[in-house]
């Protein structure tokens, strides 16, 4: 970091010493009489430590902002058993997750773990047998915050495992 040090001693990082001089340069134009340079002095304190008081309670309110906005943009994942689909006693929460992105990756890897072990087990399976099987009795996990539908990935799945080359 790359420090600037003021006569009275006080280091202050060069962001801060720009954001000082240049409210410096707004207000001294101002001042309506001229300052000895004792009273100049003091008001240069002043500013400084109003600079930095101001600098200070920026940083909080961002980091209460986002500490806020973490809290709110958890993606949460449940998972219903598709045999008792919807029944909410079943539902279980798998996890909260930061990203949109790794909530679906969850969502999709516990399809696929319904899916391909299945598939593996009888390659020759249709389509349709594989996907009624997901739909009866597989794991159906939903994020409130996401558009991701297991039954539409389970479809495409089964339609991609199940292709006839």
């Amino acid at each position: 970091m790359n420090d600037s040090v003021h006569e009275n001693g006080t280091a202050y990082s060069k962001e801060e010493a720009e954001m000082i001089l240049a409210l410096w340069q707004k207000i001294s134009p101002r001042l309506k009489c001229d300052l000895d340079p004792i009273e100049e002095a003091e008001l240069r304190k002043d500013i400084e430590a109003l600079a930095i008081l101001t600098k200070a309670v920026v940083v909080e309110e961002e980091k209460s902002i986002n500490q806020e906005n973490d809290k709110r943009t958890k993606f949460e994942v449940y998972v219903d058993d598709n045999f008792h689909y919807r029944d909410e006693e079943e539902r279980y929460k798998k996890g909260e997750f930061d990203t949109e992105e790794e909530a679906v990756a969850v969502m999709k890897s516990i399809v696929d773990e319904c899916i391909v072990p299945v598939y593996e087990s009888k390659p020759y399976i249709s389509i349709e047998d594989l996907l009624n099987g997901y739909q009866m009795f597989g794991d159906a996990p939903f994020c409130p915050l996401s558009d991701f539908s297991a039954w539409a990935y389970a479809n495409q799945l089964c339609n991609d495992l199940c292709k006839k080359e």
